[in-house]
């Protein structure tokens, strides 16, 4: 598969200050994955390595734990920036020099399928390395799927929301009926780190979808901003037993008005749903002009059960 660094089987591996892919601006992209990590102990994957240009993903770890993904640039690679598949780590970090750059990959920005406890904090999801402009994955930003749970995405301290925006689907996608258990805390969906202007996620700022249940969009801890989302704010599709709490869906709360350009919360064919404590306001359109559509919507025969308060 010509990866460019591979790490097997192996234990307390660190790899550092590498240029993975390219040189200065030349493309030199490795025909597979940029770093492969398989069936590893604390791998730990830091202090401004590049990751770009790869035909496959920018790092791809599987059947590994105690994995570290902190402080590099992860761009223009030809699937996934980061596909973590079972196993656990942590992506990102509270400052600067721990925040990954996940960026203008082909595929999703980060990709969790089949993980346990994961940790992905503070990054720059579709941002570019200011976290302001336009370099969105094609995929989701971030995606939890087949069985991905108990992982928290962001946090409720200073510093550990991920910025998501300009990418071309989800800001971030739960899928599948046993991803379970995953909490999506003080992330910002839909804005640059200015806040000067819409950052809009092509699809919905959060979708659950495929039965995934049990899953947290805020908790009382804190909760997220859902801005410019081109489809929904938050999407419960065909999944029970969710919670979506103490977030602002269509507005930060100090000023950037910016709704989703669907429903706030669009609930369907989903049961035990918890809305509750959020601040929802301006979304019907992109600026929230018409009121053309709900702040939240219930539909469909399998919707009972759902609380909104």
């Amino acid at each position: 598969n010509n990866i460019g660094l591979y790490v097997y089987q192996s234990y307390d591996s660190t790899i550092y200050t590498n240029y993975i892919g390219y040189w200065n601006t030349t493309d030199l992209g490795n025909g597979g994955d940029g770093i492969r990590v398989h069936a590893s102990v604390r791998t730990t994957i830091d202090n401004g390595n590049g990751i770009l240009y790869n035909g496959g993903y920018g790092i791809h770890a599987s059947n590994s734990s105690d994995t570290v993904i902190q402080g590099n640039s992860i761009h223009k690679n030809d699937l996934d920036g980061v596909f973590f598949q079972s196993g656990d780590g942590t992506i990102g970090g509270t400052g600067s020099s721990e925040r990954n750059h996940i960026c203008d990959n082909l595929g999703n920005g980060v990709r969790l399928n089949g993980t346990s406890a994961m940790t992905v904090t503070g990054n720059y999801i579709g941002l570019g390395s200011l976290g302001v402009y336009d370099f969105g994955n094609d995929g989701h930003g971030i995606l939890l799927e087949n069985g991905a749970q108990s992982s928290l995405i962001g946090g409720d301290g200073a510093g550990e929301g991920n910025w998501i925006g300009w990418n071309g689907q989800d800001g971030i996608r739960i899928d599948g009926s046993a991803t379970q258990y995953n909490y999506l805390v003080g992330n910002v969906i839909g804005a640059p780190v200015t806040f000067g202007f819409e950052a809009p996620n092509s699809n919905h700022g959060v979708g659950i979808y495929g039965g995934a249940h049990h899953n947290s969009v805020g908790t009382i801890e804190g909760g997220n901003i859902i801005i410019a989302s081109g489809w929904s704010g938050v999407a419960v599709v065909e999944s029970d037993l969710n919670n979506v709490t103490l977030n602002s869906i269509g507005t930060n709360g100090v000023g950037a008005h910016w709704g989703n350009a669907f429903y706030g919360v669009n609930v369907v064919d989903s049961s035990n749903t918890s809305i509750s404590f959020n601040e929802i306001a301006y979304n019907g359109t992109d600026g929230g002009t018409d009121g053309a559509q709900a702040g939240i919507r219930i539909s469909d025969v399998g919707s009972t059960g759902n609380i909104i308060s």
